[in-house]
């Protein structure tokens, strides 16, 4: 349980490596929350950044109601060759539930809430970096505030379930297919370059779809649904291009049995 700040930060234009929190193997730590701050951060673009790094594979679950960040700082040209991971738990087998909640603030206050979700704007939690999982069922919830990083499922029957007003940014990739995505209410802008396939899509009635494409390319992303996709009426969808689109063309960015 994490109430205070934690910040691992490198200043350097080497290949280096930034863990805010690191389990090392041998550990037995099941559970961790974050309700403070915790930031892995480098400028020099070259850093490899992790705010949490399992390597016990005995971590089963990560609650977030705060500010979780990799923050990796471009170099002066503008590049970055490293990584901003917000949580590595590729060493799970047994499964990994990662959630993201707010905390409801007093009913007397008179900070803004611009979605009405009892939790002040500035209050709203966010995940900045990517999250990876390991070969078990996992499960990602965003249930309030953003998460702006990939979302890499390894195998295993995962579930990425949007919630509450959350907010997800990121390319969505799966080991093995056995991916179910709900976006029940909230926003998945899914940016992966390639269709990803999955399960099952839900995207309901206030929700919003938008898929990534490459108008150059012509590479689709999206998902291909091996089962049900259920797109309610009053959901919206869009799409988000890459590169500019030069001529009228075609893109699939759901294709469900």
């Amino acid at each position: 349980l994490e109430n205070g700040f934690i910040t691992a930060a490198a200043a350097t234009t080497l290949p280096s490596t930034v863990n805010a929190v690191r389990i090392e193997s041998g550990a037995n730590v099941t559970s961790f929350t974050n309700n403070g701050s915790i930031l892995a951060t480098a400028s020099g673009g070259t850093a490899n950044l992790t705010a949490i790094l399992d390597l016990s594979g005995s971590l089963t679950s990560v609650v977030n109601t705060s500010s979780l960040q990799a923050n990796l700082v471009a170099n002066d040209a503008g590049v970055r060759t490293g990584s901003a991971v917000a949580v590595d738990v590729r060493a799970n087998t047994s499964g990994f539930t990662f959630s993201q909640t707010g905390i409801l603030s007093p009913t007397d206050s008179t900070l803004p809430d611009a979605d009405n979700d009892g939790v002040d704007d500035a209050d709203e939690p966010i995940t900045v970096g990517s999250l990876l999982r390991g070969s078990g069922n996992d499960t990602v919830n965003i249930q309030n505030g953003t998460l702006d990083g990939d979302v890499s499922f390894g195998a295993g029957a995962d579930a990425l379930n949007i919630t509450g007003g959350g907010i997800v940014r990121g390319a969505i990739t799966d080991g093995d297919g056995r991916l179910a995505v709900n976006v029940t209410n909230g926003t998945l802008v899914a940016l992966q370059p390639s269709q990803t396939t999955i399960t099952s899509l839900n995207v309901g009635a206030t929700s919003t779809l938008v898929v990534g494409l490459d108008a150059a390319s012509g590479a689709t992303g999206g998902f291909k649904v091996n089962g049900t996709a259920t797109i309610a009426d009053g959901a919206t969808l869009g799409v988000r291009f890459t590169s500019l689109l030069q001529e009228p063309k075609r893109f699939t960015i759901i294709d469900a049995n």
